[in-house]
C-alpha cells in the first residue's frame, strides 16, 4: 500500500505493541500452515474449501485490528514462502477494500479466500521457473502467464468453489 497514493487509512509509521505484533505473526503462520495444506489438497484433488473461511475470519480480524501490522507482518517472507505469503497479503488487502466498499461479512469471507487461493496455479508451474533469478525466458513467461487458467481449472475440476471465487483466480491478471 502506497500511503501517499492511498485514502485507506495505513499508517506505516504506526508505533506496533508486542502483543499485536505477536497474535499477527501467529496468524500469518497459521494461516501459512493451512494455506501449504491447502495447496497441497488442490493437488491431490481433495480440497476441503472450508478450512479456509476461518483463515480468512483470522485475517480479517487482524487486518481490521492493526493492517500496518499485518502489512509489516507480511512483508517479512522468506524465499520457500514467497507464495503463501503473497496470497496472505492479496487476501488481507481484498477483505480491506470489501470493508471500505461496506461489503457484508460473508462477501468479505468470500473475498478473502478468492485471495488465499488466487495464485494456487501456481503449484503447476516448475519451482525452476517459479524460483528463478533473474529474467524469465519467452516459454517460461508463457508459463507464468498461464498459472490463472491453471488454478480455475484446478478448482473447477474439484466443484464446491463458488462462481466468484473460479472467476477471481481465473482473471486476477487481467
Amino acid at each position: 500500500v502506497n500511503p501517499q497514493r492511498s485514502t485507506i487509512d495505513i499508517d506505516a509509521d504506526a508505533v506496533v505493541t508486542a502483543e499485536d505484533q505477536k497474535r499477527t505473526q501467529e496468524a500469518v503462520r497459521q494461516g501459512t500452515s493451512v494455506l501449504r495444506d491447502s495447496f497441497a489438497a488442490v493437488r491431490a484433488g481433495d480440497l476441503k474449501i472450508e478450512t479456509l473461511g476461518p483463515v480468512a475470519d483470522e485475517i480479517r480480524d487482524r487486518i481490521d485490528a492493526a493492517p500496518e501490522v499485518f502489512l509489516k507482518v507480511t512483508r517479512l517472507k522468506s524465499k520457500d514462502e514467497g507464495t503463501y505469503m503473497h496470497s496472505l497479503a492479496v487476501s488481507a488487502l481484498m477483505m480491506r477494500l470489501a470493508r471500505t466498499l461496506d461489503y457484508d461479512d460473508a462477501m468479505v469471507r468470500e473475498l478473502g479466500v478468492a485471495g488465499l487461493l488466487h495464485d494456487v496455479g501456481k503449484l503447476m508451474i516448475p519451482n525452476a521457473i517459479l524460483n528463478k533469478a533473474g529474467q524469465l525466458e519467452a516459454a517460461e513467461k508463457s508459463r507464468m502467464r498461464g498459472h490463472p487458467e491453471i488454478g480455475y481449472r484446478l478448482l473447477k475440476e474439484l466443484g464446491d468453489i463458488s462462481p466468484l471465487t473460479l472467476d477471481i483466480v481465473r482473471f486476477h491478471h487481467e
